[in-house]
């Protein structure tokens, strides 16, 4: 059996209460990072052996993104807030990318290109002091 690769982390700082379950948690299944298939999620259904992570407000959750996970249904009155952050090597490629109207507003600024995330060849083997952001910084 071969165990998929670690290759990312991910961070949620919680910015409002979800502590109780149904408020929006944070779900997983322990133990699905060690799996050699991925399970995709069912709209309307949670798997078996799914468990709410309660957080709340200030709280930081920390995991692994080869285990399963997703939200739950918010039943409550209260907005879930969570800001989640990807840790992960420069070269593995976002599954997200910018839309075209957000692309075609940063031709020709490579900083703001590097902020919404655009696909960049040029820059994606340079150094950290050579990337836009670092050079902004810097001045």
């Amino acid at each position: 059996m071969e165990v998929r690769a670690r290759l990312s982390a991910k961070l949620g700082w919680w910015l409002s209460d979800c502590d109780e379950p149904g408020m929006g948690n944070l779900e997983v299944i322990p133990g699905s990072h060690l799996w050699t298939h991925y399970l995709p999620r069912t709209p309307g259904e949670t798997p078996e052996g799914t468990i709410q992570v309660c957080a709340k407000a200030g709280d930081v959750t920390l995991f692994e993104r080869r285990i399963w996970h997703g939200r739950s249904t918010n039943l409550s009155d209260r907005t879930r807030m969570v800001v989640f952050y990807g840790y992960s090597p420069r070269w593995i490629v976002q599954r997200e990318f910018p839309s075209a109207e957000q692309l075609e507003a940063a031709i020709g600024d490579p900083l703001r290109r590097q902020l919404i995330g655009a696909p960049d060849w040029d820059t994606c083997h340079v150094g950290k002091a050579e990337l836009p952001l670092t050079q902004y910084l810097a001045a």
